[in-house]
């Protein structure tokens, strides 16, 4: 039939699947940014420096926390927008088989 795609025709996306891998690769270092902060806003709660600039630094901090919970998310969610803006299947001659993955 006419306009039909023939699935054997059909590929793995590994420009699709690169994403993936990376976003998966980028976890631990969204873990890392979040967490580096929140234990040092978690210390100040508990008492860790008091008097002088305590308070400013504590806010700082408790700003920088919200800030590294934001960026974190921001980075997981682009790499989702571009992971769902690609097709998990695509034809031998598309670009997304002959990309170069330049990230070493």
């Amino acid at each position: 039939m006419q306009g039909e795609i023939v699935v054997s025709d059909l590929v793995l996306n590994p420009y699709r699947q690169a994403i993936r891998l990376h976003q998966k690769a980028s976890q631990a270092d969204m873990e890392i940014l979040r967490s580096a902060v929140s234990r040092a806003v978690t210390a100040f709660s508990a008492g860790a420096w008091e008097g002088g600039q305590a308070d400013v630094v504590g806010l700082e901090l408790a700003a920088m926390r919200l800030d590294a919970d934001y960026v974190a998310s921001a980075v997981d969610h682009a790499f989702d927008t571009a992971a769902m803006g690609q097709d998990p299947y695509v034809d031998e001659g598309s670009w997304q088989i002959h990309w170069r993955n330049l990230v070493r």
